[in-house]
């Protein structure tokens, strides 16, 4: 009876114990859990679901907070958080169509994205000297939602030049004309402009899309990036480069968009404009007045007598010493001659100013020594060495350099891509089946 009462205590402690130690295990994976996933991202803890389904492929909570965390560091613009995760999600679903019809159109090419893909993060986003994904590391963004972007635009572009075979086939064509006219027109004017293109879809409208371009607007004029928004936002080709339109010439500009931007300064943004069913924001970036031949990019050797004065010599005194000065020039005709008077002037001043463009000189000598042929002298001139007479002894202009034809065939491919590429994303999304199971969005 003792023995079995024992057996029992013994089995009841055994129980007890065994029942501890499993409460005890719990605890301690419990501990280990809320360890591990407290150093994960908010959302990654957040329970998976699906926000919509874009021809029965879905996409998740978590790539749509991936995506609104790339848009915001990014773009830096000052929208509303259901703003942001609505553009965040109408790019998630137009890169959901872009790879789904790539696939079916160019599928060989899908082994390689990963490889361009990785090349191209690193090209577009690096800064400093490093990496894009370096850059994305330190931004605390996934590399895994760019990677997705640039692999679906990578499929885009492909695809259409496979579906619209057609029109791509004049590419070349198109580029030797281009070339052709570079070399009749090299002192036409030349504009280099960058751009982010918006266009309306479904569930924006062309008035929401302007409301869109005006607040980014406000915020490249408080010094966010442009390039940065170009690659989120735009809809043109050269969204991969930041935008960047190289030179094109002015002439070649519907008036919409010449008008604005011959009157804008330098780096001044110009915008909204509404142009054939779509918006534009355009950053002017610079201008060659007079295209390949601009006077500026002209090399010129110069000569100068110099006749000192101080600086606080008064206007009279000035007058006089420039006057001095006319008199001793006057007679002579050669740089050699000029620089004997200026070594006899000033002898710590070089007479001599060799292989100069015209460009690097001060405004106010650059307008004179464009008016001068060789041989020639300006007027007295003050500057802070004294008066001084500068003649004109040797000029040329830099070779006449024309742009590989491979560059203007990449303009000409990207200028017939923003073409076709809107206007057929639109027609995808209206026939594809798109169902939103997120009401708030």
């Amino acid at each position: 009876m003792i023995s079995q009462r024992y057996h029992s205590h013994n089995s009841l402690l055994l129980k007890v114990n065994q029942k501890l130690r499993t409460i005890r295990l719990g605890v301690f994976v419990s501990a280990i859990l809320a360890s591990v996933f407290s150093f994960l991202p908010v959302h990654a803890r957040d329970e998976i679901k699906v926000i919509a389904v874009v021809n029965g492929e879905p996409i998740t909570n978590f790539e749509l907070a991936d995506r609104v965390l790339f848009l915001r560091a990014s773009s830096q613009l000052d929208l509303a958080e259901q703003e942001l995760r609505r553009d965040a999600l109408q790019g998630l679903i137009g890169d959901r169509l872009k790879t789904q019809f790539g696939k079916t159109v160019v599928p060989g090419i899908v082994p390689q994205l990963d490889g361009a893909a990785r090349q191209i993060l690193d090209q577009n986003f690096g800064r400093d000297g490093k990496p894009g994904s370096a850059i994305l590391k330190q931004l605390n963004i996934p590399q895994r939602t760019v990677l997705n972007k640039i692999k679906a635009d990578i499929l885009w572009g492909n695809s259409l030049r496979q579906k619209f075979k057609r029109q791509f086939r004049n590419v070349g064509k198109s580029a030797e004309q281009e070339l052709a006219k570079l070399k009749q027109l090299k002192s036409e004017p030349q504009i280099r402009f960058s751009e982010i293109i918006l266009l309306p879809n479904p569930n924006r409208s062309l008035e929401e899309t302007e409301a869109l371009a005006e607040q980014i607007i406000a915020a490249l004029n408080k010094g966010a990036d442009f390039a940065s928004i170009a690659q989120q936002y735009s809809d043109a080709a050269t969204s991969g480069k930041g935008g960047l339109v190289d030179w094109v010439f002015v002439s070649r500009l519907p008036n919409l968009v010449k008008t604005p931007l011959m009157a804008a300064d330098k780096g001044e943004v110009v915008g909204p404009l509404v142009f054939g069913g779509q918006v534009f924001i355009l950053r002017k970036r610079d201008m060659r007045e007079l295209g390949q031949m601009d006077p500026l990019a002209a090399t010129v050797s110069l000569t100068r007598a110099v006749s000192p004065t101080p600086a606080t010599a008064s206007a009279e005194q000035r007058e006089q010493a420039a006057d001095m000065l006319l008199q001793q020039t006057q007679n002579l005709n050669s740089c050699d001659e000029l620089a004997g008077l200026g070594k006899s002037l000033a002898p710590d001043v070089s007479s001599e100013i060799k292989n100069i463009s015209v460009g690097s000189l001060s405004p106010q000598l650059q307008k004179v020594i464009l008016d001068l042929d060789v041989g020639e002298m300006t007027p007295p001139l003050p500057f802070s060495e004294g008066m001084v007479i500068f003649m004109l002894c040797d000029k040329s202009m830099p070779g006449f350099q024309l742009p590989d034809i491979k560059v203007i065939e990449q303009a000409e491919l990207e200028k017939l891509l923003s073409t076709i590429s809107g206007r057929f994303l639109l027609r995808l999304q209206r026939q594809a089946s798109i169902t939103y199971k997120d009401d708030s969005l």
